[in-house]
């Protein structure tokens, strides 16, 4: 049966009911998401936190790793370029002990030309000029005569200890082999195939660094080492492996 002002009655208690739902719901919090903005600058506080924490981590030290690691990235260009070319390819540095700036710090990487045809051997120019970070060098045995130094602390090549690789200066993207106006390099060689070549096999190659600092040494200012600590290196496995040395992998029996 019909009563009277029900309907109207309903209409109004629905009316209170839904303007109590919405004051409720207008008391809860709203969720909001974060924009790119606020997620760039967390991401770049993090970086920032991470960066000093791994200053801190690493200390001094971190340019020798930073030398080893571009050791590494050299020789794997110098494999690659060998097998690419299928060609002997070498990488090479600075032995002139006149030149203080690049002596023991400047690295190459050059391919033996296949268009050589003429009395000297010709090498074309892969890489041309890439110093070990600041106040690093290659340690060599010849400049290294403190007897508290580490045994097996220096550089060993794939020309041996006494083999020098001479080049003249660049001339049309190549470098002639044992010219008049050559410059002293030791090197570490791969062939065709990728492997290290080395002259006292099964003696491999290994490439040493370590801060230094020059001190005149017969006539000439030359790196010298004194902290046998920060020594680290690579070694070179025969058929193109290499294995990342360092200060625990030398032996320090002087």
């Amino acid at each position: 049966m019909f009563i009277p002002g029900t309907l109207k009655s309903t209409s109004n208690n629905q009316a209170i009911l839904n303007l109590k739902t919405w004051k409720i719901l207008s008391r809860v919090p709203k969720l909001r998401g974060f924009t790119l903005i606020e997620l760039l600058v967390v991401l770049a506080v993090m970086g920032v936190l991470m960066g000093m924490l791994g200053f801190t981590i690493l200390g001094s030290g971190s340019d020798v790793y930073d030398g080893q690691r571009q050791l590494v990235s050299l020789l794997h260009r110098t494999r690659t370029t060998a097998l690419g070319v299928g060609r002997e390819a070498r990488l090479i540095v600075c032995a002139d002990s006149s030149d203080q700036e690049k002596y023991m710090r400047l690295s190459s990487i050059v391919v033996e030309d296949s268009n050589n045809s003429g009395n000297l051997k010709t090498w074309r120019v892969v890489e041309e000029g890439v110093f070990l970070p600041e106040g690093l060098w290659f340690v060599e045995k010849s400049n290294e005569d403190d007897s508290n130094w580490l045994a097996d602390g220096y550089c060993f090549w794939s020309g041996g200890d006494d083999i020098d690789f001479n080049l003249d200066q660049i001339k049309n993207g190549s470098r002639s082999e044992g010219g008049t106006e050559s410059v002293s390099y030791r090197f570490v060689a791969f062939n065709s195939s990728g492997s290290v070549l080395s002259e006292d096999f099964p003696k491999m190659p290994r490439l040493v660094i370590s801060p230094g600092e020059l001190r005149p040494n017969n006539g000439q200012l030359l790196p010298s080492f004194f902290n046998p600590s920060e020594v680290v290196g690579v070694e070179l496995r025969p058929f193109g492996g290499i294995l990342c040395l360092d200060t625990n992998d030398f032996s320090s029996d002087g």
